[in-house]
């Protein structure tokens, strides 16, 4: 571990001997030892300060002024990212810090880029975890923390915005201190509910209460920062141990444990039940006050002069003349982001410890133990085996680069290394292709060759040729948070026109899968038209935008698609429907679908394999139903496996136990099938049928003045306070919010569930008192129905539309000649 001290006192000589900060940093990638680099990425809830906190740090080697952090977005480098305001991408840098090289990775909080989150966390050893104090715990926040824990990731607590409580909620220091308490004890809720579902998912013997004691967050254990990143202060409770250790006369061990809790100094000793006698604890005595003293200066009083003054007994000089830049200015001086940040990482796992840790391990193996590469990864040793992650790829300056990180070994420009495709299988010593590294990026805006990648490094940006399949089957994906609801359709063209589109989405498409910037998939449809499939809107038009950037500009987009699924109402009567070429007789039973059908896995391919090991190692299992079976025995009953359970299950199978079962020929199927189709379309008309729509949960935050505007905009798209909207009414609902609330209000949505529709699309009023409250054409609103003929007229089938109403009236009679 980097000595603390090292971090805040040490200067880096090296990097003023080279001259420059590129030359630095290419030398730092190739000689620092493991031991000094920390690899860091900034997680939190879309809108709680992550890329403004990396301004800050990125300030820190003179690469942007201290007084553009927040205001440039260095590493939000797309042009839609700076225009819209919000990160999509994951993108880095590597910062040189005293002896500490820290690889930086800024990623999106918009849930639908959570594949770039995965990326960012896949490089990553250390997580800081922002979180802003006034909006408290967010739906991201609480998927990004159980992501961390369950990749065994160190976390770092941001609590971010704290000028808010002070500015914007005229909080009093004691209140401020509640709020924040309060706060913590919600966060350290969500780890424990996330270590006990993962205990229970992964079936673990781990005390629980050591799990949660260990991964808790309290300022006085150092994992929790004080920050607000747009005026460029941070810092945690032991800077204020080392202001006031020596005045107060009292060690400064003692003294950092006593300062975040029920606590207070009298007769120079640390007195505890503070809160029963009426005294100040000692975080709102030494911390908040102070703080909010110089905040009331600059945003309530409005008094140059007296900010001064304060900043003077801290001994720091001021030379802005404007309020607020001067309070910027003495706060960054007093209490700057990069000094608590970086000192947090330095307590935190290096590159060559991290993986030491056996959850880390665990999670990138998939729980194998004799993983061959598992030795190679915790020794992170130069001498080892070169093992290189990759994450995804990038295009830039029409070359394409590899994001990726060195985990063992040594990497210089020009070596060849093997490439662990999908169909891999380390055991048999397959053959994989391979790749020539040419030279990197070590950040947004440094470009230049390079000596060597040494272990533990996360190469920036590295040059890769020729390659096309990159993880193994080893290294199972994270969760996903949706899957793809939103198609875009591009129109028909000529058969040339239409094999080179098909060729560029393609592409796209494969730099989609490693890159997360582009869509889930590229399908074909039935009438040759080509479809991507996405996670939303925003992720839709950032899709269409990165189309646009590779030269697809002249195509025709179609209105955004969703998918419906088709139900029916249960009932308890039985349907039988004849099938008129008497091929086959069927009887069917429509019932709405259980949930839980296991997809049935193709076994053909690893038959022989499989027979086989279960020949050679079922019949000596003792205590098992397989223990002495013939090998005849062993082979009927692989024939009669029916599926597998899931990846992170264990053993886990279906077989079909049925005396007397037989497979029927291969060529009765197609008469099955015609039957089943007959019988199916046949049943489905006899019942009651019903749409079911994919259904967002949406989370809006706004002030109290707009909430009537807010419930007007949410009325219109037909969703509930408490409840969900439909993916199909979502398209320019945020924009539609911010307009119509004067951008008072914000929304962040998140795919729920499929939901059935209420309403049956073939109503027609027949009684009596359905056609005096409905009319005689039932021309109330059928909402069912619209989405039904939109879907129809789409796909260019008849509805029952009527072009011309009331044909008979003489301004019909006239339009018709």
């Amino acid at each position: 571990m980097c000595p603390v001290s090292r971090v805040i006192n040490e200067t880096d000589e090296r990097r003023r001997g080279m001259g420059s900060l590129r030359e630095a940093v290419l030398d730092a990638l190739s000689n620092k030892p493991p031991e000094e680099i920390r690899n860091v990425c900034l997680i939190a809830h879309v809108d709680h300060g992550k890329t403004t906190f990396a301004d800050s740090l990125v300030s820190t080697n003179a690469i942007i002024s201290a007084r553009m952090a927040g205001k440039l977005r260095f590493l939000d480098n797309r042009e839609d990212e700076q225009t819209r305001g919000i990160t999509m991408k994951a993108s880095g840098i590597s910062l040189l810090y005293g002896p500490m090289l820290v690889n930086l990775m800024d990623s999106p909080g918009h849930v639908d880029f959570s594949s770039e989150v995965t990326s960012a966390l896949l490089l990553s050893d250390i997580a800081l975890l922002l979180v802003d104090v006034v909006e408290g715990v967010c739906s991201q926040t609480q998927a990004l923390l159980r992501q961390a824990i369950s990749n065994g990731q160190t976390v770092i607590l941001v609590l971010n915005k704290i000028d808010r409580l002070r500015v914007e909620l005229k909080m009093e220091a004691v209140e401020a201190y509640t709020h924040i308490v309060r706060l913590l004890e919600a966060v350290n809720s969500c780890v424990s509910q996330v270590i006990q579902g993962l205990t229970l998912e992964n079936d673990s013997s781990e005390k629980i209460e050591e799990m949660e004691s260990a991964l808790s967050f309290n300022p006085t254990k150092g994992n929790v920062i004080f920050s607000s990143a747009i005026h460029g202060y941070a810092f945690g409770v032991d800077d204020f141990a080392n202001i006031y250790a020596e005045k107060l006369k009292i060690p400064k061990a003692e003294l950092n444990d006593a300062l975040f809790g029920d606590f207070y100094v009298a007769g120079g000793k640390i007195k505890d039940n503070a809160a029963s006698r009426g005294k100040k604890k000692l975080f709102v005595q030494l911390v908040l006050d102070p703080l909010w003293a110089l905040h009331d200066c600059a945003f309530v009083d409005n008094d140059l002069a007296k900010l001064v003054e304060l900043a003077g007994k801290l001994g720091i000089t001021v030379k802005s003349r404007r309020i607020l830049e001067a309070f910027d200015e003495a706060m960054r001086t007093w209490l700057p982001i990069p000094q608590a940040c970086f000192k947090a990482c330095a307590r935190a796992p290096s590159a060559r410890t991290a993986f030491l840790n056996n959850n880390r391990m665990q999670y990138l193996t998939a729980n194998r133990d004799d993983h061959p590469l598992r030795r190679a990864i915790q020794e992170c040793s130069a001498a080892g085996v070169t093992v290189v992650l990759v994450v995804k790829f990038v295009s830039m300056d029409g070359r394409k680069f590899a994001v990726c990180r060195v985990f063992s070994g040594r990497v210089a420009a020009g070596d060849k290394l093997f490439v662990l495709g999908r169909k891999a299988n380390l055991i048999d010593n397959f053959l994989f292709s391979t790749f020539v590294l040419d030279s990197p990026l070590t950040g947004p805006s440094f470009h230049g060759p390079f000596q060597a990648l040494k272990e533990g490094t996360e190469a920036p940006l590295v040059t890769v040729d020729g390659v096309w399949a990159l993880r193994g089957r080893d290294l199972l994906p994270l969760k996903a948070a949706t899957a793809g609801v939103i198609c875009a359709v591009e129109a028909q063209g000529l058969v040339q026109e239409l094999q080179e589109i098909s060729l560029g989405f393609n592409t796209c498409n494969f730099l989609a899968k490693r890159e997360s910037i582009s869509f889930y998939s590229v399908l074909e449809l039935e009438n040759g038209e080509l479809a991507m499939v996405t996670a939303g809107e925003v992720h839709l038009q950032k899709c269409l935008k990165d189309l646009e950037d590779l030269g697809f500009a002249n195509l025709e987009v179609s209105k955004p698609i969703v998918p419906f699924l088709e139900t029916i109402v249960p009932d308890v009567q039985l349907t039988a429907a004849q099938i008129q070429d008497q091929i086959t007789n069927s009887s069917e039973v429509l019932h709405s679908l259980r949930r839980g059908t296991a997809d049935e896995l193709s076994l053909a391919s690893f038959r022989s394999k499989l027979v086989d090991l279960c020949e050679q190692h079922l019949p000596q299992c003792r205590g098992s139903w397989w223990y002495k079976k013939s090998k005849a025995e062993i082979a009927g009953m692989i024939d009669k496996v029916w599926s597998f359970g899931p990846d992170r299950a264990k053993a886990n199978i279906l077989i079909n136990a049925i005396p007397s079962y037989n497979r029927k020929p291969i060529w009765e199927l197609s008469q099955l099938m015609t039957a089943m189709r007959s019988t199916c379309q046949a049943a489905a008309k006899k019942v009651a049928l019903r749409l079911v729509a994919a259904m967002y949960k949406c989370k809006v935050t706004t002030a109290s003045q707009a909430l009537g505007k807010v419930h007007a905009v949410l009325s219109q798209r037909k969703a509930k306070v408490l409840a969900l909207m439909p993916v199909v009414e979502s398209f320019s609902f945020c924009d539609h919010l911010r307009k119509n609330t004067s951008g008072m209000a914000s929304a962040q949505l998140e795919f729920s569930h499929w939901q059935l529709i209420d309403e049956d699309p073939y109503w027609q009023p027949t009684t009596q008192e359905e056609m005096e409250e409905f009319g005689v054409k039932g021309d109330s609103p059928n909402h069912a129905r619209g989405y039904m003929d939109a879907v129809r007229r789409r796909k260019g089938l008849p509805t029952d539309d009527v072009i011309v109403v009331s044909a008979e009236k003489q301004r019909n009679l006239k339009k018709n000649k």
